[in-house]
């Protein structure tokens, strides 16, 4: 029996276990969460159960390439143009308050 099955390819499946629907959760989850909560999050929301550490593994292949994302996209913005002076202006828009006068 061979592992080798060439139509799996054209699914883009992950080579890990999960699929990527739920990679994005648990990173999403474990970004502001603690990792107990985002085991426990996922059982809620998706009743797939995943250990801690499969938690922690998902979350840190998520952050693989963090650094080099953001440098990717310094190198592509561009430099700020030198501009002259700013003017401020303050303005109250309340204006004069105005009563009538007895007759």
């Amino acid at each position: 029996m061979s592992s080798l099955h060439p139509l799996d390819g054209e699914l883009n499946l992950p080579p890990e276990q999960y699929s990527h629907t739920l990679s994005e959760r648990v990173a999403s989850a474990s970004a502001l969460n603690g990792f107990n909560q985002t085991v426990e999050i996922i059982k809620k929301t998706t009743a797939a159960q995943i250990a801690k550490r499969q938690v922690e593994e998902i979350a840190l292949s998520s952050a693989c390439d963090f650094d080099e994302f953001y440098q990717a996209q310094q190198a592509k913005s561009q430099p700020d143009e030198e501009t002259g002076e700013i003017l401020v202006i303050s303005v109250e828009g309340k204006g004069v308050v105005l009563t009538s006068s007895p007759p």
